[in-house]
């Protein structure tokens, strides 16, 4: 389209403005059989890098902070990241529309629309689009019903990073409710009793579960220490099987700590573009959604993984 210029006014073109009706039946649909491969793991170096990230914030926490420490979470990985120089990206900012988004005309249309402006902007590139859960299980089925146009080769669809994270958070916020997370947090003026339950400030409760994962970590340390016997890592874990099977509360904590460590490696994934590893640690996090019957998360998560998985190498590398 060429620019108006002056006073002129350019209408949309109505292959964007019209949403055209669609009918879809979304209980029941027809799921193609797809190839998938397994990813590399890559997950244990992960954790180990987020170990030494609080081998090396825990030391700071008694002393006196100078110009340079970088204590925080995001901090650290920032400082130990390699410069990478990314071309710039291409941008455009399409109009709005008045029509309800979470329809499947809408979806459909959407993802047409977004396609021919992919193709625009870089021709030969596959568009992706990201979608919170209700709207991925929509675009899911106009994957299956309309499979020459819409099929998962033709137009990725995947869960958006910023909407996983808070269902993640969320149903953290479920193991931890009844615990006395929330009543230390509060004693200590730092949040409300319902806030970072449902992560309703996401910065905030990303926060105090990076807080709380240190502390966890201190008090552990602390306690392992005064136990007998050597002091190294393999007799670190070996103190910590034996603790989970002698308390429940020990292997309560330790679980919470473990699910905080997950969940920040997925953020970290998104801010590193690790593929491999972002697909791994949803796998390792699935289980939460079902054990807290998050039902809706629970059923469109492992789709979500499966299609990550079923991509082929050429998409990925481009």
């Amino acid at each position: 389209m060429i620019p108006p210029s002056g006073n002129a006014k350019h209408s949309l073109p109505d292959s964007y403005a019209f949403v055209p009706a669609v009918a879809l039946k979304t209980t029941a649909v027809a799921v193609p059989e797809c190839s998938v491969s397994e990813v590399t793991s890559c997950l244990d170096e992960a954790i180990t890098q987020e170990r030494r990230w609080i081998e090396d914030a825990l030391p700071h926490l008694e002393t006196k902070l100078t110009c340079g420490d970088a204590i925080a979470w995001a901090a650290y990985h920032a400082s130990i990241q390699p410069p990478v120089e990314d071309p710039p990206a291409l941008h455009a900012l399409l109009p709005l529309f008045y029509e309800k988004s979470a329809t499947p005309a809408m979806i459909k249309h959407g993802m047409d629309v977004l396609r021919r402006a992919v193709e625009f902007l870089n021709p030969g590139q596959i568009p992706v689009t990201t979608f919170d859960q209700p709207r991925l299980a929509l675009a899911k089925c106009i994957h299956w019903k309309w499979p020459d146009t819409h099929d998962e080769k033709v137009h990725v669809v995947m869960l958006g990073g910023l909407q996983t994270e808070m269902a993640l958070w969320n149903t953290l916020g479920d193991v931890s409710d009844g615990s006395g997370w929330t009543t230390a947090l509060t004693e200590a003026g730092v949040a409300s009793p319902n806030s970072y339950l449902k992560a309703a400030h996401l910065t905030r409760t990303r926060h105090a579960h990076q807080t709380t994962l240190l502390t966890l970590h201190n008090l552990q340390k602390e306690v392992f220490l005064l136990s007998e016997g050597s002091k190294d890592f393999v007799c670190f874990n070996a103190w910590k099987n034996d603790m989970q099977k002698k308390s429940p509360t020990f292997m309560y904590w330790d679980l919470v700590m473990k699910y905080e460590t997950l969940i920040l490696i997925f953020i970290r994934t998104h801010r590193e573009k690790k593929f491999p590893l972002y697909v791994q640690v949803l796998e390792e996090l699935v289980p939460l959604f079902f054990a807290l019957d998050h039902q809706n998360n629970a059923r469109w998560m492992p789709v979500h993984i499966r299609d990550m998985k079923s991509l082929p190498v050429s998409m990925l590398v481009s």
